[in-house]
């Protein structure tokens, strides 16, 4: 804990129980994490924001000489209501001393201990040296599962951490983040804009980015040693190799590592995709789709033959694309230039139109199934130019 901060909520709950209770009650607006409160932020001005506290503070029984110091002792615990009195404010900087501001932390304050859903500092920080020392015991096992569980509080506290330059078990930490990659729990944040999958995706970025480029290619090669750790190593190497956050959906590889790194990637996908051979592109999973989709982020070129093998040796394209191509909700396209563009770097669109065209050239489609009957009509709609072999230039997605 932040022992001002502490010291403050203390001061707080002895003097102004009314307002101690008001923290509990506005926790999420006191923290960032509440929709509403940022609705409202950005509908009104500080004057109107910084006058509600003052009605709540009289409410919560505060005597109306006392309304601005303690709403300046409000403004010094957390940064929403600096901003709420026209301020400026650090939110990062609330994390960072594990002030009650930071919904990492709020509730150690209010039970006045460490809660039972949280990890201890001193336990976290052993768990770290245990994973530095390849010394597993009882304190990396409890990161690890909460990794899982509340992965956007682990993450963050382990980035502040590193933002605080403590060195950190990266390789080590990026291998347990590949093992736990596909059983995630936690919730989305941020208005459900980040799940929990994102927040890895990004701590994982800068733990490889800390690694020495020599040492980066054989941990991405670990990482993909599952399927699910396939997923997170590909997405891990696009957001490292594409800092500008451009609008490529491929794996850049203008530096030596990054190219190893993209082949060894490529090489555990390709091995994950083997036992597909047998079955038909009806019984793909979604664990295969994935891969697949992996694949085409990471080595294109050499996926596109793949692709064409399994459909010259039985693999209909229609079942294909039902696997690859989620139904989209309306009123959103299904197949819009980004997702043609995919396409024609997976399949070609001239093969994949030659293979599909028995079944384009009839608009009465005799699919039973909606999902592919939708495909056929908007690969229609798509159908490129005579001698076009690539949609229009409009950029891609990742």
């Amino acid at each position: 804990m932040d022992l001002v901060d502490f010291l403050i909520v203390t001061f707080l709950r002895t003097t102004e129980p009314g307002v101690y209770r008001l923290l509990r009650r506005h926790r999420a607006e006191l923290t960032g994490t509440s929709i509403d409160a940022a609705q409202r932020h950005s509908t009104q001005q500080p004057g109107e924001r910084a006058e509600r506290w003052r009605h709540r503070l009289r409410e919560a029984g505060v005597a109306e000489d006392h309304i601005k110091g303690v709403l300046n002792l409000l403004a010094l615990l957390f940064p929403t209501v600096q901003q709420d009195l026209g301020n400026g404010s650090d939110t990062k900087a609330a994390a960072q001393r594990r002030g009650i501001g930071s919904t990492d932390y709020f509730d150690r304050y209010m039970v006045f201990g460490v809660p039972d859903d949280d990890l201890p500092e001193a336990a976290f920080d052993q768990a770290l040296a245990q994973l530095t020392t390849d010394a597993p015991g009882e304190e990396a096992a409890e990161l690890l599962l909460r990794l899982r569980d509340d992965t956007h509080r682990i993450t963050r506290r382990i980035e502040q951490r590193r933002s605080a330059g403590i060195r950190l078990p990266a390789a080590a930490l990026l291998k347990a983040m590949a093992d736990s990659y596909g059983q995630l729990t936690a919730e989305p944040e941020m208005m459900g804009l980040v799940n929990s999958g994102m927040s890895m995706q990004f701590l994982a970025r800068d733990l490889l980015t800390d690694l020495p480029p020599e040492q980066r290619a054989p941990v991405l090669a670990a990482m993909a040693a599952s399927p699910d750790g396939a997923v997170l190593a590909t997405r891990t190497l696009h957001r490292a190799t594409n800092p500008d956050n451009n609008d490529s959906e491929e794996v850049q590889t203008a530096e030596d590592w990054s190219l190893q790194a993209r082949d060894a990637v490529t090489e555990q996908i390709a091995q994950h995709l083997v036992p597909t051979t047998g079955k038909p592109a009806e019984e793909l999973t979604e664990s295969d789709t994935d891969l697949i989709w992996m694949w085409r982020h990471t080595h294109p070129d050499s996926l596109r033959p793949w692709l064409r093998q399994r459909l010259d040796n039985g693999w209909e394209p229609l079942p294909l694309l039902g696997k690859l191509l989620q139904p989209a909700p309306r009123p959103h396209r299904l197949i819009d230039e980004s997702v043609l563009a995919g396409l024609d770097a997976m399949f070609g669109l001239d093969d994949l139109y030659t293979r599909l065209a028995p079944l384009l050239q009839t608009q009465t489609s005799n699919s039973a199934d909606e999902h592919h009957a939708n495909i056929l009509q908007a690969l229609r709609e798509h159908r490129p130019a005579t001698g076009q072999t690539s949609p229009p230039d409009s950029g891609t997605t990742a």
